[in-house]
C-alpha cells in the first residue's frame, strides 16, 4: 500500500520572490514526503538526489516529490515510485497533440474533457520518468497502453532501441481541480493500492 500525500501550499508562500518561493514550495514538498514515510512506517534518514536533480534511494527507500503553487505532493515506498500533480487548466491544441497522440486519445471516452485528458496523461507519464529518475527530455518515450477506468492507466516506457523498456501502472486521482498521478513498474494496474494523504 503507497500513501502519497497531499498539502496545500501556505497562502503566504504565492507573494514569495521566485528565488524564495520555489524553496519555500521545496520545504513543504519534502513535508509531505515525510507525511508519506510515517504513514508507510519508513524511516527517511538522508535525502540524496543525483548529478540532475533526480531523486536517489538510500537504504531500499525509494522517494518522489511535486509541488505546484497551491498544493505539493510527495511519495515514500521501498520500490520504485513517481509522483507528479498539475492543476487543470486550459490547454492548446497544439500541445495537447505534443502530449496526447490520436492514438492515446482513443483510449478515453470523453475526449471533449482535453483539459482533464491532458494533465492525466501529462502526470502519468512525469510519474513514470520520475520513477525512472528520467528528466521530461525522455517524455517521447513513454506511450499510454491502456486506461480501463478513470482512476488507472498502464504506460509502455521503451528508451532507445528497447533495451531499456517496461509497463508502468498509474494511479490518478483528482482534488480541488488538480490531478495526481503515481506509478511504479508494474503490467497490473489492479496491483497498485494507494491511499491519498490530505492535509
Amino acid at each position: 500500500m503507497l500513501y502519497p500525500a497531499i498539502l496545500k501550499v501556505p497562502d503566504f508562500v504565492a507573494g514569495l520572490k521566485v528565488r524564495e518561493k520555489n524553496r519555500a514550495l521545496s520545504v513543504c514538498a519534502r513535508r509531505s514526503l515525510l507525511v508519506s514515510a510515517e504513514a508507510s512506517n519508513i524511516s527517511l534518514e538522508h535525502l540524496k538526489k543525483g548529478e540532475f536533480g533526480e531523486p536517489l534511494p538510500c537504504e531500499g527507500v525509494y522517494w518522489s516529490i511535486t509541488h505546484k503553487s497551491k498544493y505539493v505532493a510527495g511519495v515514500a515506498a521501498r520500490f520504485p515510485v513517481g509522483i507528479d500533480i498539475e492543476e487543470i487548466k486550459p490547454v492548446r491544441l497544439s500541445l495537447f497533440r505534443k502530449i496526447c497522440s490520436d492514438e492515446e486519445s482513443e483510449f478515453f471516452d470523453n475526449i471533449y474533457e482535453k483539459e482533464t485528458v491532458f494533465f492525466r496523461v501529462f502526470t502519468a507519464k512525469e510519474a513514470v520518468l520520475k520513477s525512472r529518475g528520467r528528466g521530461i527530455s525522455h517524455l517521447s518515450y513513454v506511450k499510454v497502453a491502456k486506461v480501463p477506468d478513470s482512476e488507472s492507466m498502464l504506460l509502455f516506457y521503451n528508451e532507445f532501441n528497447g533495451e531499456n523498456r517496461g509497463y508502468y501502472c498509474v494511479k490518478n486521482f483528482y482534488y480541488k481541480e488538480h490531478v495526481l498521478s503515481i506509478a511504479t513498474a508494474s503490467e497490473e494496474y489492479n496491483k497498485l493500492n494507494c491511499s491519498v494523504l490530505l492535509y
